[in-house]
């Protein structure tokens, strides 16, 4: 059974966002691919989070 959307607001940003991971999710068309949190409580990560980690692990590259 598909999860139903639900609207996120960043912790950092504050943007609302929609997390739809039983459908076509933004996150789904972003081509960085980054390991899935260890923490069970995690929720998914608005898009300019995912570009700030993204961004962490191209200058952690050596």
């Amino acid at each position: 059974m598909a999860s139903a959307p639900s609207r996120l607001t960043c912790a950092n940003c504050g943007r609302v966002y929609v997390c739809d991971p039983g459908g076509d999710c933004w996150c789904m068309h972003v081509t960085v691919r980054l390991p899935v949190p260890a923490d069970p409580a995690a929720t998914c990560l608005c898009p300019c989070e995912l570009e700030r980690l993204a961004r962490a692990a191209r200058e952690a590259r050596p």
